[in-house]
């Protein structure tokens, strides 16, 4: 009665009309609060500026901008190895995060190589536990290293084509009869140097493999400055050379190559550009897609299961 009465009044119209207005201008409000933005935490091996970093960030934004719902929040960390690491920087950081999102927490955790993969699964219990992990650009060899995975932790493992690299570089230099291969001494270098070693082996008849390993940089620019075109050279680059200083991988392939007398090989497609001849590259940009796909499935409640390794892209 009292609304019909105040329906037949002029000010009791325009008074129901500021009453709808105002419930409709609150709708899509109470629509945003039950569909808020979800959070992606990305946390990274290495520093912000090694460019397999900025290409995976690129496709992983790309990846999670096509999403269906609401935009994620995507949170960038960066343990900056190896410059830095041990016990005492892993508690260090773990307090800081926790700290740091505690009013943002993940709804998903990205570990963006190895050691981020590795500081995840050492941390996760007091940091964000329960919260699934997606692996970015973490090796076969890693993984296994690791052992046995959460249900909750995955990924796309990667494989680095050293071998078809190899093949490639022959086909093209068929009168090659010398293969020098260039690592580092940090951690992901040594890791590259056990693959090497286990598959260089079989090209053995074919070319004599000289490994130049752990060698301070000034050391291996003199040494590929005295070869010749009957050589090819392999490198993926390091991050640390036998004199301890730091590298992206990019900037030790340009260094590299500025002097060698021989044509140079890598894995990495960062290095193109730098006057390598070419090889069988990761593509970070379409790793980050992928990641992205797998980001999507989790905040959608579903799960990756068994993920085939990633290749050349």
């Amino acid at each position: 009665m009292l609304f019909a009465r105040m329906l037949r009044s002029a000010a009791g119209r325009i008074l129901c009309l500021c009453c709808l207005a105002h419930a409709f201008a609150l709708a899509p409000l109470a629509a945003m609060a039950d569909h808020k933005a979800a959070n992606v935490l990305v946390i990274y091996s290495n520093g912000r500026l090694l460019p397999a970093n900025v290409e995976a960030d690129r496709g992983l934004r790309e990846g999670l901008a096509g999403r269906a719902g609401p935009a994620a929040n995507v949170f960038d960390e960066f343990l900056d190895v190896p410059r830095f690491g041990g016990t005492e920087f892993v508690e260090t950081m773990s307090a800081f995060l926790r700290g740091k999102y505690a009013s943002r927490p993940p709804h998903v955790i990205v570990a963006a190589g190895p050691d981020a993969l590795a500081f995840c699964l050492q941390t996760r219990s007091r940091l964000f536990p329960g919260i699934p992990i997606v692996y970015l650009y973490v090796s076969q060899d890693n993984l296994a290293a690791l052992g046995p995975l959460p249900v909750d932790v995955s990924g796309f493992p990667i494989v680095y084509d050293f071998a078809r690299t190899i093949e490639q570089a022959l086909a093209w230099h068929p009168k090659a009869r010398h293969l020098v291969v260039v690592t580092g001494t940090a951690p992901q270098d040594r890791e590259w140097e056990t693959q090497l070693r286990r598959e260089v082996p079989r090209f053995s008849g074919r070319v004599r493999p000289e490994f130049l390993s752990g060698l301070p940089t000034s050391t291996l620019k003199q040494r590929l400055a005295q070869l010749k075109d009957d050589t090819v050279v392999l490198v993926a680059g390091y991050f640390r050379d036998g004199d301890g200083r730091d590298f992206a991988p990019r900037e030790a392939v340009l260094r590299l190559v500025a002097v060698s007398g021989a044509p140079i090989y890598g894995v990495l497609n960062p290095s193109i550009g730098t006057g390598v001849v070419g090889g069988y590259m990761l593509d970070f940009r379409a790793l980050g897609r992928l990641t992205a796909q797998a980001v999507n499935d989790h905040l959608h409640g579903t799960h990756l299961a068994q993920a085939p390794a990633a290749r050349t892209m």
